[in-house]
């Protein structure tokens, strides 16, 4: 029996390039009659939406969503039994779906699959694009999950919800906290599938173009330090939001709930240097950050950033920020 394949592409209002991420999805070399596209969106554009129609892409709208339900309906509609996102300002490679297809179709219980992607800067398209990135493939049985999980993580498996794809009765049964959660989507589809019962794949093939520009949820480019600090403070708390819920509702055994209680208290530390902020961190969260800095002095004197005034901390995090922004320009 053929294995369909429904591409969700998830637009966050990023009007400008989602023409051009559901052409990337059109372009594939799999037949189109084995795959269908939905755009999922929170917003009507004629424009857009003449486009989505003339080319028999399914859309679903929700001009006022609750968080992220309109995600949340799309996989409720799909047809796929492989669900493969994509942002609204990523690429496809043409073969992704064809090897993504292969990969299923060569391991029966395999549920999940995070693949390379390669970066590139605003509409500067890469020409040039290596097959594959610097590592070994790793498949993870579902009875290796907990032993193999360290191993896992080092390959950041639950990053780029456009590397991710994933069976689809493997995410329904947690769908619903779409509508709870607004940030770390990625995170989500991870978790969902490592709750499951079936296997997990790391693969260093790029099939997948991602692109950083000025309205990424952390982008430092080019936007200025103000604009850039209310937006890091903003999604540092979703993220932390999203973790405690993955946490409770999703990945509540160990070591699994272990490693997402050490995110957010890293995250709650991070987010209590940030100006403005008013968070207060809890004791167990200083303990987390010294187990991860503790031959590090920089991370010493960093947890001593969340205790200093408003005024170290602002020339702390804009010395940060600088930081950053000149390896972007680099």
């Amino acid at each position: 029996m053929q294995i369909m394949i429904s591409v969700i592409t998830v637009d966050f209002r990023r009007q400008k390039y989602i023409i051009d991420a559901v052409t990337s999805a059109l372009n594939q070399t799999l037949n189109r009659s084995e795959y269908e596209i939905i755009v999922a969106k929170a917003y009507n554009n004629d424009y857009i939406d003449k486009f989505l129609e003339e080319n028999g892409v399914i859309s679903v709208t929700e001009v006022k969503p609750l968080n992220r339900s309109f995600i949340a309906k799309a996989i409720d509609i799909a047809k796929g039994e492989i669900l493969c996102f994509l942002d609204d300002d990523d690429l496809f490679l043409s073969e992704k779906l064809e090897t993504v297809l292969n990969y299923f179709s060569k391991y029966e219980n395999l549920g999940y699959i995070k693949h390379a992607n390669y970066g590139f800067i605003n509409n500067d398209i890469p020409t040039r694009i290596p097959k594959e990135k610097n590592y070994n493939e790793i498949y993870i049985k579902n009875c290796e999950k907990k032993k193999k999980f360290t191993e896992l993580m080092r390959y950041q498996p639950d990053g780029n919800s456009s590397s991710i794809c994933i069976r689809r009765d493997a995410i329904t049964k947690y769908s619903n906290l779409l509508r709870e959660i607004n940030y770390g989507i990625d995170s989500f589809y991870f978790y969902s599938a490592l709750a499951s019962e079936y296997d997990l794949l790391v693969t260093p093939k790029i099939l997948a173009l991602r692109r950083y520009h000025s309205e990424n949820t952390t982008a430092i480019f080019p936007t200025d330090f103000e604009s850039w600090l209310e937006k890091r403070k903003k999604f540092v708390q979703g993220y932390i939001s999203s973790l405690e819920i993955i946490r409770k509702k999703i990945a509540d055994q160990k070591p699994f709930s272990d490693y997402l209680a050490r995110q957010i208290s890293l995250h709650r530390i991070y987010l209590s240097m940030l100006p403005g902020s008013e968070v207060k961190p809890k004791f167990v969260d200083y303990i987390e950050w010294i187990k991860m800095y503790k031959k590090d002095i920089k991370g010493w004197i960093a947890a001593l950033v969340t205790i200093s005034s408003e005024n170290i901390k602002m020339k702390y995090i804009m010395r940060q920020y600088e930081k950053e922004l000149r390896s972007v320009n680099s």
